[in-house]
């Protein structure tokens, strides 16, 4: 056992990330310091090597008894107002974010879930009032060390700016590749939400990227409770990454008969299919729409 309790770089990242998890969220221009009995990390705001007045860079550093050895290339993620922002640890435990907003973020050390995101999707989407946007692409090629806790496959949040929406594009344990969408009990009245995600197929399937949508209602479950709706968007192994395009809310009155039959193909759970049945009886719910959405749920 070495000088620092730990015996691996791996049990180190563990601390490190409970460390950081309770901690929470941090105002990037006052930095961070987090410690226990063996390891510690310090961020600290510094001037943007782009000359810019606006944005600072993070200096992360991870100081461990008896050193840093194990940890030089140890993923490390801010989340914040500049979206997720990547940095790996170099052989000093140090590692540089550059360019990051004003506000509060977070910081994770360790593999994403397992995860390498990989590509940028900031410059495919339009920018939508009042919400806020992911900025990855989610890897499915994951080597065996990196995969962590029970789920296989990546994941990818995203959040409303608000917190009242909620929406998870995840690989299942089954290789399933699901979509699940919550909204925080603010009322009992449905919503009706529009999802695009993009996927990036195999090489040997065309190399291209793949863009898909749907539309799905949030009606409030039993008392108000929180509304939560799930599909499952098919097999993740035709896919090498994917990854939430962007989001925007749908009047009641604008839903199509199309939009029902679509959503239907996109195996909806249980839970998808009472908040459509919920919009039957709703008012705003344009005539043909309702027929449709009870000749779909007698099949």
């Amino acid at each position: 056992m070495s000088s620092s309790g730990y015996t691996t770089g791996g049990e180190v990242v563990d601390v490190l990330r409970l460390l950081l998890s309770s901690r929470g969220a941090f105002d990037v221009r006052d930095g961070l310091f987090v410690e226990d009995e063996h390891v510690a990390v310090l961020v600290t705001p510094e001037p943007s090597l782009a000359d810019r007045t606006d944005i600072v860079d993070l200096l992360v550093t991870v100081r461990v008894r008896g050193g840093a050895a194990g940890l030089a290339t140890t993923p490390v993620s801010l989340v914040g107002p500049t979206g997720r922002l990547l940095g790996e640890l170099d052989v000093h435990g140090r590692a540089r974010l550059a360019g990051v907003s004003p506000g509060r973020a977070a910081l994770e050390i360790g593999p994403l879930h397992g995860l390498a995101p990989v590509v940028d999707l900031r410059g495919r989407r339009r920018p939508i009032d009042g919400l806020s946007e992911p900025v990855d692409l989610v890897s499915r090629e994951l080597p065996l060390a990196a995969q962590t806790g029970g789920r296989v496959g990546p994941v990818q949040h995203w959040r409303s700016l608000d917190g009242a929406l909620s929406i998870e594009l995840a690989e299942s344990q089954e290789r399933r590749l699901l979509l699940t969408v919550s909204r925080r009990a603010t009322g009992t009245d449905p919503v009706a939400v529009r999802v695009r995600w993009v996927i990036q197929p195999r090489e040997q399937d065309g190399g291209d990227r793949d863009e898909a949508e749907l539309v799905t209602p949030l009606a409030a479950g039993f008392g108000g409770r929180r509304a939560s709706v799930r599909y499952d968007l098919g097999s993740a192994e035709m896919c090498l990454a994917f990854g939430i395009a962007n989001v925007d809310s749908v009047p009641l009155g604008e839903l199509t008969e199309a939009d029902v039959a679509n959503a239907m193909r996109h195996g909806p759970y249980g839970s998808a299919l009472r908040s459509w049945e919920a919009l039957v009886d709703e008012d705003t719910c344009p005539p043909p729409v309702a027929e449709r959405i009870t000749a779909e749920l007698r099949r």
